[in-house]
């Protein structure tokens, strides 16, 4: 039995050749096979004399040896060499309700093959898969099936990485709902602490977790155990949108409860700024197209906003768009010297215009003649060397290490470099939390964030931003240099500028000084003066000037001495406020000292000017309701102020409003005609009453519906070219005959007018001059009555002006579904003023048109079409301007309408059959003549012919198989024996051959006889 066992299994690890058909026994899958068909994989074992066997078994043990080396050696360099940990997250978050699906994305490295998911610390599910990322899907989650604690690993060859953090899957909509409230309430100044409270009633509190919701998105903003008080530190106002709460359990199933009603947070201030990057280039040659991207920063609150493209030293901005993506793009075409510049883009909200951001940086754009040509460079990854955003510049000679990681990369589209900033601010108390934010561009998939030149931190993010959270901040871990870098594809972009975190508290507190000291006139010039204590030890110190509230830094030096000045130069009223310092090591770790004690100083003058606005229109009808709302900006001296508003011809206040906010809002109600006027907010420090700022710029309400509306035309038309003169004529009806009017030009989409005029006659023109893209809209136009009471009309009807080098492509579409014999409907869409439209076949030949067109858009019909119809359509639409006509075609549409012959069908149908017959006798031929012995064919039938090859390939039935030692064929060997012809007989009986010679052989070694050691062969009746 020990001789049958070591054959079988000699048997799995060969491959064994037997009467001419190839038997491979790989069934196992030991180190010692795999080996073994690495080293020899073109060994052939032939089982013969009992010699033999022992050579062969010899052998296979020096393989196994060999091979059980190999594979110690292997895995002590895996030990030494461990699969990094896997990324787990949920999409579309780890909050997710009961019935909904949710897909958790399991991200592993580069070489990662396979991957595992656990659940709750079993596995659950393991797949294979490439580009180093599994999917596992979970449908209609349950909170007691799926609410669980979810982990995964990825595999390379035998190894298996470590496991992924614990990923807390909360199904929601099974708890009772919670209640959620803010302090203080909406809207709510720049830089202040909002708490956000989230409570529950006739729970254990120690039981759940509490977290803070984007409504829109459920994804977790913060954590909390068993307290549902959360706090946004410092806000600003990127911070406004919807928040909810939920509770869920702290143990599986982490069943959620219902999601609170949505709380609304409104932050006042200037919107986070946008990213601007160009392409192709920076330094292009004249007579390039050149395409700017605006990027901004995804805001809950913002739908629709308006971009806006600007120049140094240009005033008006140079192109506008509005948008509800989160960029848009600005084409410069064929851009010539004059172009070279500083470019920078903002935003702001379509509905209320005075709600904007930031500029982005500016961007230096080059035209030049003298360009170097250079297509493509090789840039690879290094490990020494100067790099160039991740990358090293090299020439086409790499050696063994130069060659990893090579990617070929066009100089001509850089990727932009990202922005890095910490929030609250980059000088923070020891212990406290800091977050930084990269912001990358439009396609950013990956982020790293690196301290003093070695990778901290790398994680996936979406919508091109990534937050990094320091935690209890210590000087001497976190007090670093910090750059950041996203990527995209196989690029990485360039680092961002560094960033240095100061961690404060650790040095003795500095001495500060201010001179003047007293009350200060406007326009004088200020000096404070930081100075570092004597007890200190003499280091190269840089400083900062703090205000004293935020430590939000203001100024830096770094002098050689221990004193740094600072200078503010020209002050008023707006730099009266509490002001600190600091100074911090030049050098990493950049420990800084406590801040200083705190200066106040007071600059005499009347407070800045704050902003009114609103965020409906200014034209309303009567009755209607409308809040003006005041704001004034940040004043680290201001506490609480009173508010006032008022209006033009008025010597009283309108109304007044205490508040310690930046804005206050007055609200109008149920507005009458003799409500027109303009208007105006104040404010004033309450405790020092004589400290009262400028009034804002008015702004002009108008409440219309007590006289006609007028009509508006143009002149030249409604469609000009960029750099021509556009008049807008606003005319009073002509029952009408009314003196002292003013005329208003109106623009939608934005809240202030745009001109006025108070003319003699009844009508206004309104000149736009050398008009631009951004001109581009609809336009209406109102009238008032100038002396009281302010009567004003109803808005004219809308003119929408084109202003463009070409007119807009229309759009050509089919419906339905092209079928020979049926009509087929083309449907052409175009701008609002196409007068006409037309249809063209193979682009000039006129088939079809149409006079009127409905809704922009018109149909042409093709009745019963055949396959002539087949070819490419365009249409354009037609439009006379000082007697010549404007066209633009559509881009072409293939129409193909196929004949509906059956006979085709049926023809390669038979054509396909009659292939797969010819192709199976092929191989039916090719298997038979490599199966049967030469020689062998003399005498037999046909059916023998095809039935022999299985005959000797085939194993034996199962019911005649037994357990013995198989003879190898040895007729090579030895010489040529008679040969018997298998014959048939009548009866059906079919004979073997039998080798007489190795019966012999058998016969004269007695001791090898084991039972049942005679080889028979199966004799078949018919």
């Amino acid at each position: 039995m020990k001789m049958k066992k070591q054959k079988n299994i000699r048997a799995e690890i060969v491959g064994l050749r037997f009467r001419g058909c190839n038997i491979t026994g790989l069934a196992t899958t030991s180190w010692a096979s795999l080996s073994f068909t690495y080293l020899f994989p073109s060994a052939e074992l032939r089982l013969g004399s009992q010699g033999q066997r022992r050579k062969s078994s010899m052998g296979l043990i020096v393989i196994f040896l060999i091979s059980i080396e190999l594979y110690l050696n292997w895995a002590v360099r895996a030990q030494m060499d461990a699969l990094p940990k896997p990324t787990l997250w949920a999409i579309p978050s780890p909050v997710v309700r009961r019935g909904a699906n949710v897909t958790l994305r399991c991200q592993g490295h580069l070489g990662s093959d396979r991957f595992q998911l656990w659940k709750d610390g079993e596995l659950r599910e393991e797949r294979n898969a490439s580009w180093q990322q599994a999917k596992f899907m979970l449908r209609n989650v349950d909170d007691l099936r799926d609410g669980r604690s979810y982990s995964c690993r990825s595999g390379q060859g035998p190894l298996w990485s470590e496991f992924s953090e614990v990923l807390a899957l909360v199904v929601t909509g099974v708890l009772a709902t919670p209640s959620i409230s803010a302090s203080p309430d909406s809207p709510i100044s720049p830089g202040r602490t909002v708490t956000i409270r989230c409570e529950i009633s006739e729970e254990p509190l120690k039981d759940y977790i509490f977290a803070l919701l984007e409504a829109k998105n459920p994804e977790p903003l913060q954590l909390q155990n068993s307290a549902g008080t959360f706090f946004l530190k410092s806000v600003k106002a990127e911070d406004t949108g919807s928040y909810s709460c939920i509770y869920y359990r702290k143990t599986v199933p982490h069943r959620g409860s219902i999601p609170s009603k949505t709380l609304e947070l409104t932050v006042l201030g200037l919107l986070p700024k946008p990213t601007l990057w160009v392409k192709p280039g920076l330094v292009v040659a004249p007579g390039i197209n050149i395409t700017l991207h605006c990027l901004r920063p995804k805001l809950s609150s913002l739908g629709e906003v308006t971009f806006t493209l600007g120049k140094t030293g240009i005033q008006e901005p140079l192109q506008q768009q509005n948008s509800t993506d989160l960029w848009t793009s600005f084409l410069l075409p064929s851009v010539s010297p004059k172009d070279t510049g500083n470019y920078s883009c903002a935003y702001r909200e379509s509905t209320a215009s005075v709600k904007g951001s930031e500029p982005s940086e500016a961007l230096e754009l080059m035209v030049s003649e003298l360009i170097l040509e250079a297509p493509w460079s090789l840039l690879y990854q290094c490990k020494s060397g100067n790099s160039v955003g991740g990358f090293c510049v090299v020439s086409n000679t790499l050696g063994p290490e130069e060659s990893l990681g090579i990617h070929f990369v066009s100089f001509s589209d850089p990727l932009p470099r990202p922005t890095l900033w910490a929030v609250p601010h980059p000088v923070v108390h020891q212990g406290a939390d800091v977050t930084l934010m990269c912001q990358g561009h439009l396609g950013s998939d990956r982020f790293q964030l690196w301290k003093d030149g070695e990778l901290r931190e790398e994680r996936n993010a979406s919508w091109q931003q990534a937050e990094f959270v320091l935690r209890k901040v210590d000087d001497l871990r976190d007090a670093k240099s910090y750059s950041c870098r996203f990527g995209q594809g196989l690029l990485w972009s360039e680092f961002s500028e560094a960033l240095v975190l100061v961690v404060t508290g650790t040095l003795t507190k500095p001495l500060i000084s201010a001179l003047p000291s007293s009350t200060i006139s406007p326009g004088r010039r200020v000096t404070i003066q930081c100075q570092i204590p004597s007890q200190a030890p003499l280091q190269n110190y840089s400083f900062a000037l703090l205000e004293a509230n935020t430590l939000e830094p203001l100024e830096k030096q770094s002098p050689t001495g221990t004193l740094a000045v600072f200078s503010l130069l020209s002050v008023t009223a707006e730099n009266t406020g509490s002001y600190s310092c600091i100074y911090y090591k030049k050098t990493a770790p950049y420990s800084g000292s406590h801040p200083s004690q705190t200066v106040e100083l007071t600059v005499s003058g009347q407070l800045p000017k704050p902003t009114l606005w609103t965020q409906s229109g200014l034209v309303v009808a009567p009755g209607a309701n409308i809040t003006l709302w005041c704001s004034r900006i940040k004043l680290s001296s201001l506490g609480e102020a009173t508010f006032t508003l008022g209006k033009a011809g008025t010597q009283e206040p309108l109304k007044q409003q205490i508040s310690a906010d930046l804005w206050t809002s007055f609200s109008l109600s149920s507005l009458r005609p003799e409500d027109t006027g303009n208007y105006s907010c104040a404010y004033k420090e309450r405790r020092v009453p004589s400290r009262l700022s400028k009034p804002s710029e008015t702004l002009e309400l108008l409440v219309t519906g007590s006289l006609p509306k007028p009509s508006l035309s143009a002149l030249p038309g409604l469609i000009v070219k960029p750099g021509m003169h556009v008049t807008l004529q606003c005319r009073q009806p002509s029952q009408t005959f009314l003196s002292d009017l003013t005329f208003t030009l109106l623009k939608i989409g934005t809240n202030q007018p745009l001109q006025r005029q108070s003319p003699a006659r009844t009508s206004a023109d309104f000149n736009l001059l050398s008009v631009k893209a951004q001109d581009t809209g609809k336009y209406h136009c109102v009238y008032h009555r100038r002396m009281v009471p302010y009567h004003l009309s109803e808005p004219s009807d809308v003119l929408e002006m084109w202003v463009a080098d070409a007119l807009p492509k229309p759009s050509l579409s089919v419906w339905p579904v092209v079928v020979s014999g049926a009509d087929v409907t083309l449907l052409c869409q175009g701008p609002s003023w196409s007068s006409s439209f037309v249809l063209y076949k193979d682009r000039n030949k006129k088939i079809l048109s149409s006079m009127d067109n409905t809704h922009y858009l018109t149909k042409f019909v093709l009745s019963h079409v055949t396959p002539k119809h087949s070819g490419n359509y365009s249409c354009s639409y037609q439009l006379s301007i000082k007697g010549s006509v404007w066209t633009q075609h559509s881009d072409p549409l293939q129409l193909i309408v196929r004949g509906s012959d059956h006979y085709k069908i049926l023809v390669i149908v038979l054509s396909c059959v009659a292939f797969l017959l010819l192709l199976c006798l092929l191989l039916l031929a090719i298997l038979c003549q490599g199966s049967i012995p030469v020689g062998s064919l003399q005498g037999e039938s046909p059916r023998r012919w095809l039935c022999c090859p299985y005959l000797s390939c085939l194993p034996h039935q199962p019911e005649f198989t037994r357990e013995e030692p198989l003879y190898t064929e040895a007729a090579q060997e030895r010489p040529r024996e008679p040969r018997v012809t298998v014959a048939e007989s009548p009866e059906g009986v079919m004979y073997s051959q039998i080798n007489t010679r190795t019966l012999n052989n058998q016969k004269s070694n007695p001791a090898e006889k084991t039972e049942g050691s005679t080889l028979y062969a199966t004799l078949l009746g018919h």
